[in-house]
């Protein structure tokens, strides 16, 4: 049985920056898929380490155990690109797409390098690879070359080998013999391996296709028998005592023939395509068990020799055992896009990604993750889904761009999939290709009715189309005013009209049917832009009402808010549109609203949280002061029974806890950690309050010590009275009063400061 271990590190409020001070989050951890694999590497007691887009994993093949991880307490970077184990200092390395390197040594402890990805004369970033020789450390990357010591001080960077042009990318170093061997698109580099002039271009050797290459084109290269062999994409090369030999020549009219890379066994040089790993002047290895290939990688280690697959099309990695692979690959999400998020009244988190990967839908439930794919399971024929809307009912909606959208219901232990399209419904598709329907994201009315906008342009077709509970579909189709199809969220709200926005700078649009479903002769229908409102755009991004019934609009320049959204509803209303002045100028990619009213925001430059009417920032989240993976959060979904919040993102997604959690009807007060020392344990949670609250510590006999307020179910006391000075040793009582309901509660602390 595979046993997955997740690093999960709690970060405190300390860690978000203290000029909004509003909002506590902790119990930061990452989540990535680890299914695009980049490299592979052995270390001393067997274990094998991939660098994946997501972060790195290591894999016990004894135990069959994985263990993950990300950027908190490990990486700096999860678009981790290269990974090597040095057999001198026992130390592993991890590049990054970014430049940073991230070394763990066999303490279990991590540094990093991050002189690359700060340098500003290097335009890219990018690790390639590592050697490690003569006490020192080779780093290959699109910038070119850098060696660095044992100790982590950077040395020389040879910006120019040979007569190469500067930075120019160093796919692979290798050594052979006394030569450092530099592999590039435009050729091989040759030096000395103690070369103290590494910077120095005369000290380099260029091999070209003037000396004979295949092409100058070269990604991959390997030594064998005092040879050193060159990989292009169309043959292999090989080079002894100056002379130039062609190995290997194959036709270029087949693409899926293209070599991906070439190394050695110490026997025999290895080569893979998409289909096939063969060896040089023998047969082939195997073919692919699972995915095609990406690339390859042979590792000898004390006379074994690991043979390892990297697939493509999120296929993971394998090893070779006989003529087959063995796939060993952690249980992540099937992408890191995450550009649709939603919590289900079972606190089940659903994600999807963009319309054009086709990475599916994927859930998040007590830790675990469950992707949703055709890959993975036949009763799922659709892979576009990249809106993901969850109701009360315990329903899920998955709106896609050309498969319509599919209604998901739990079954049991699973989930059921129902998936809707021109076919079993009123959507219709492009004009002359009726079966491709986009759809946009769901939303819910009072009645339960499911309203979904479709996209199809200018093609003929309804607007908006009713799921009902009876199966008493309908298609509603807009007047002349919207005569296109361009709209792809959509909100409802108290008043049951359906707001919903352009992709395709046509504005915003409401629809009210005057609960009257089957009569299209009172229903109203309008039409908001720049020339007629205040919308700040004609294509706002999202669309969220709260608890109030006040609709925020998201767009590209800030927020709009709507207040008299009542208005709508009726023959003749005005509806005003009004911008909020806290956030101005920002890309708003998503609006989440939580438990006590207050607005999350999601922009391309972190998270600004709102208080509920919008006139305060209570916080700003961003990769400065948070473990966020990337600033450009394009969703965000709040669970308000647990407090956790998701931020999404295309490089993965980020959680955390906050303190907005739904409160009780009625007061069940726990506190925790009891005894409470304030100087050791930071803060006191205080648990199960009712709405409104007005929270009273006070002294046995009755003397005031701290009064805190919160809307929410949950809050923390950092063990100070109120002139800011920690209370001493002793019981004290804590008393909870609601404004809103009378209720009240009451529960003992005990502080112990020794």
């Amino acid at each position: 049985m595979q046993r997955t271990l997740s690093v999960m590190f709690v970060i405190i409020w300390g860690y978000l920056t203290p000029l909004y001070s509003q909002v506590r989050l902790d119990s930061w951890r990452s989540h990535s898929s680890m299914n695009i694999a980049s490299d592979v590497t052995v270390d001393d007691k067997g274990n094998y380490w991939v660098s994946t887009s997501g972060g790195v994993f290591k894999y016990n093949p004894v135990e069959s155990e994985f263990e993950e991880f990300r950027n908190i307490g490990a990486l700096t970077s999860i678009n981790c690109t290269s990974i090597e184990y040095d057999e001198i200092s026992h130390r592993l390395y991890v590049g990054s797409d970014n430049g940073d390197i991230d070394i763990l040594d066999n303490s279990g402890n991590w540094t990093h390098i991050t002189d690359i990805r700060f340098a500003k004369n290097l335009t890219k970033k990018r690790i390639n690879g590592f050697l490690f020789t003569n006490n020192k450390m080779f780093i290959a990357g699109d910038f070119g070359l850098i060696d660095y010591s044992y100790e982590g001080a950077p040395g020389t960077y040879a910006q120019r080998l040979g007569s190469f042009s500067q930075q120019t990318e160093v796919k692979q170093l290798l050594k052979w013999n006394d030569t450092l061997v530099a592999v590039t698109p435009v050729g091989i580099a040759l030096t000395p391996i103690v070369n103290n002039s590494l910077g120095d271009p005369s000290t380099w050797r260029n091999i070209t296709i003037s000396e004979g290459l295949i092409s100058n084109d070269c990604h991959s290269a390997a030594v064998l028998n005092d040879s050193l062999y060159i990989g292009h994409n169309w043959g292999i090369s090989s080079y002894k005592n100056g002379i130039v030999k062609r190995s290997l020549k194959i036709n270029e009219q087949n693409s899926l023939d293209k070599i991906l890379k070439i190394d050695t066994d110490n026997t025999s040089i290895i080569y893979s395509n998409v289909f096939f790993l063969q060896r040089l002047n023998s047969d082939r290895i195997s073919g692919s068990s699972f995915n095609p290939f990406s690339e390859h990688k042979t590792i000898v280690k004390n006379g074994t020799v690991f043979l390892f697959a990297l697939y493509t099309q999120n296929g993971g990695i394998g090893i070779q055992k006989g003529d087959k692979q063995e796939k060993f690959v952690p249980v992540t999400p099937y992408a890191n896009l995450f550009t649709s998020l939603s919590v289900d009244t079972r606190g089940i988190l659903w994600a999807s990604g963009d319309r054009d990967r086709g990475t599916g839908s994927y859930a998040l439930r007590n830790g675990e993750w469950k992707n949703y794919h055709p890959s993975i399971r036949k009763d799922i024929t659709e892979d576009a889904a990249y809106k993901v809307a969850t109701f009360s009912d315990g329903s899920i909606w998955l709106g896609s761009w050309g498969g319509g959208i599919t209604k998901v219901l739990e079954k049991g232990d699973d989930f059921e999939f129902t998936r809707y399209t021109n076919a079993n419904s009123p959507l219709v598709g492009l004009k002359g290709g009726e079966g491709f329907v986009v759809t946009g994201i769901a939303a819910k009315d009072n009645e339960n009715t499911t309203w979904v906008p479709t996209f199809a342009g200018e093609s003929e077709g309804p607007l908006l189309v009713a799921f009902r509970e009876d199966g008493n579909h309908k298609g509603f189709f807009a007047p002349l005013i919207m005569r296109k199809r361009s709209f792809t969220e959509i909100a409802v709200d108290l008043s049951d009209t359906k707001w919903f926005v352009s992709r395709d700078d046509d504005g915003m649009g409401y629809f009210n049917e005057k609960n009257t479903f089957d009569n299209t002769n009172d229903d109203i229908w309008g039409l908001l832009n720049t020339s007629n409102s205040g919308l700040l755009d004609n294509n706002p991004s999202c669309l969220a009402v709260d608890k109030n019934g006040v609709l925020w609009v998201g767009t590209s320049a800030g927020i709009n808010v709507i207040y008299n959204t009542s208005n709508a509803s009726r023959s003749g209303g005005k509806v005003t549109v009004s911008k909020l002045q806290t956030v101005t100028n920002q890309v708003v990619r998503d609006i989440a609203v939580d438990a006590v009213n207050n607005k999350w925001v999601a922009t391309n430059q972190g998270v600004f949280v709102l208080n509920d009417d919008g006139s305060e920032v209570l916080s700003i989240i961003n990769t400065s002061n948070a473990p966020l993976v990337s600033n450009d959060i394009k969703a965000i979904a709040l669970d308000d029974n647990t407090g956790k919040v998701y931020f999404g993102t295309e490089q993965g997604l980020s959680e955390a806890t906050s303190l907005s959690v739904s409160p009780l009807q009625d007061y069940d007060i726990s506190v925790y950690p009891q005894p409470y020392n304030p100087e050791k344990d930071a803060e006191l949670v205080i648990e199960g309050l009712s709405e409104n609250s007005s929270v009273h510590i006070v002294t046995i006999d009755g003397r005031k010590v701290r009064t805190l307020s919160t809307k929410s179910r949950k809050t923390v006391w950092d063990g100070k009275d109120n002139d800011g000075k920690f209370v001493q040793t002793g019981v004290y009582l804590l008393n909870g009063v609601s404004s809103s309901n009378d209720k009240s509660g009451v529960t003992k602390i005990a502080v112990n400061r020794k």
